[in-house]
């Protein structure tokens, strides 16, 4: 029988939301010498988000190898949602350069009708042996009469 303390981590590191407060910390973990203690519960998290303040700045945004560093040090993960992302079309092209052969939906939200339709597809095609959801928020257009 699993303890209290086992459920818990499990529990607790099943979904993880990446926002303003809590990237500097993930992002200072990637020079440590300790970083494999930071991420030890890595393993566990089968969903990663997204989100960004209005006025986010730069110093937040995840350069292309922390963003894929992120992803090695998560090998059970299967969704990413960028919905609440300022910076969707820099990730999407990073994914380009990661493995995604565990990733079965990818999110991109309404944020998805701002970004070059090339870049999203690509990411679409590369990982077409694994993605069994995609998520996008797609205009409606109304037409009027003159």
């Amino acid at each position: 029988m699993e303890n209290w303390y086992t459920l818990a981590i499990r529990m607790g590191w099943r979904a993880e939301m990446l926002q303003p407060h809590n990237i500097a910390p993930v992002k200072s973990h990637f020079n440590n010498v300790n970083h494999s203690q930071y991420f030890k519960y890595g393993h566990l998290t089968t969903e990663l988000a997204f989100q960004d303040a209005k006025n986010c700045k730069d110093s937040y945004k995840f350069s292309k190898l922390e963003l894929l560093e992120l992803l090695n040090r998560l090998p059970s993960l299967k969704k990413i949602n960028f919905g609440e992302t300022n910076y969707l079309e820099e990730y999407l092209e990073y994914l380009l350069d990661a493995d995604m052969q565990h990733i079965d939906e990818i999110n991109t939200g309404a944020k998805f009708l701002n970004i070059r339709s090339d870049v999203v597809f690509s990411v679409y095609y590369k990982s077409r042996n694994s993605i069994t959801i995609i998520e996008m928020q797609l205009a409606s257009t109304r037409n009027k009469s003159i």
